[in-house]
């Protein structure tokens, strides 16, 4: 729907390694490819589990394509996306294995957070981060990636759920 060609499409960039984000990463890399980058290879078992299915209210019956990282990301890399160069930030606290991207894109910058920074949802405004046992989740790792996400003072912010948040 974006124009773009599916060969064009080099790599799918997992922010956290959750069903409700990574569930059809198989299928495109089917379709395109593209090689799938994430912060931790190890990390990719909690996406496909029948459990971690049913906890993300997803179809654990439904035929998703299995995956593995093809590229593991570091905090600091550079990824280029079209005219985007998009810094990878670890930000663990949501799940160990969690990153963020940022950027500048006509003077303002940009900021990809996962489910490490959450946006307007429904009757609930400004939620940062989701904690849950079941993803291993930490406070305290999740206060000091929102401290780090703070310091990149980002025009826009674009949440893996809710409405963006600018200014």
């Amino acid at each position: 729907s974006a124009g773009a060609e599916p060969s064009t499409i080099t790599h799918i960039v997992l922010t956290h390694p959750h069903g409700d984000h990574v569930a059809a990463a198989g299928i495109l890399k089917g379709k395109t490819g593209a090689a799938i980058a994430g912060i931790d290879p190890a990390s990719t078992s909690l996406a496909s589990s029948p459990a971690a299915c049913r906890i993300l209210g997803l179809n654990e019956d439904a035929s998703y394509a299995s995956f593995a990282l093809d590229c593991a990301l570091s905090e600091g890399d550079v990824i280029s996306a079209g005219p985007l160069e998009l810094t990878v930030t670890a930000v663990p606290g949501h799940v160990p294995a969690s990153l963020a991207l940022s950027g500048d894109a006509a003077g303002a910058t940009l900021l990809f957070t996962g489910d490490a920074a959450i946006g307007d949802q429904g009757e609930t405004s400004g939620v940062v981060g989701w904690l849950d046992g079941h993803w291993q989740a930490n406070p305290r790792h999740l206060l000091d990636s929102v401290r780090r996400m703070q310091a990149i003072n980002a025009d826009l912010l674009l949440p893996g759920h809710g409405f963006p948040i600018s200014g």
